[in-house]
């Protein structure tokens, strides 16, 4: 994503309203369901343990998915990701140009710290670490190593901005390949799916 476009993405992310996935549940039926106040319900919860959110509808059918088999009700960005604090999401999951939406990520969103614009300043230092890889991550990228004859090897470093520990860190992703052509990793990124829920919440 453009570096300056980033504000303007986050600001829509909160403002606009997303579509949450509800889990499967014989009394709430499929498609869009609405939600009366106080309603308890369950989120659907992705095998690597992260919330599916998504921008449309149209979305829901990404990577070939039934999307007739899905719950979901629109919320705002803003309400969503308050009322699901400290859990990780991604964003359109099923889609080449989904994004995780780490919990750290959404609380500087919710903070203001990923709305301004302007990006880092050109003396910005920062230092590069082993990561502590989330649940699954691992077994995850070594599948599409594997799947993928393009991808000699997969590089992942912890990347932190020097004296603001304000910001979190953001895990950094490299590939190795015989092409060297950046489209593979949106082009053949497979998609999550869907496990049964673990999340419960109210509205």
């Amino acid at each position: 994503m453009d570096e300056n476009a980033r504000p303007a993405f986050y600001q829509a992310l909160l403002q606009e309203h997303i579509l949450m996935v509800l889990a499967p549940d014989e009394n709430v039926g499929t498609g869009e369901v609405q939600l009366t106040e106080g309603q308890q319900i369950q989120l659907q919860v992705l095998q690597d343990g992260r919330l599916p959110i998504f921008t449309s509808e149209a979305r829901l059918s990404d990577g070939g998915m039934d999307a007739s088999t899905i719950a979901w009700t629109p919320i705002p960005g803003q309400a969503f990701f308050a009322m699901t604090q400290g859990q990780d999401c991604v964003l359109n999951p099923f889609s080449p140009a989904g994004k995780l939406l780490p919990a750290a990520e959404i609380q500087a969103l919710l903070t203001g710290q990923l709305t301004q614009g302007g990006g880092l300043p050109s003396d910005a230092q920062v230092t590069l670490s082993a990561p502590e890889l989330p649940e699954g991550l691992a077994g995850s990228l070594a599948q599409f190593g594997a799947e993928n004859a393009d991808i000699k090897a997969i590089y992942v470093a912890q990347m932190q901005l020097v004296g603001d520990d304000s910001q979190p860190p953001r895990l950094l992703l490299g590939f190795d390949t015989i092409s060297h052509d950046p489209s593979l990793c949106s082009s053949s990124a497979p998609p999550s799916k869907a496990a049964p829920a673990r999340s419960s919440t109210s509205i």
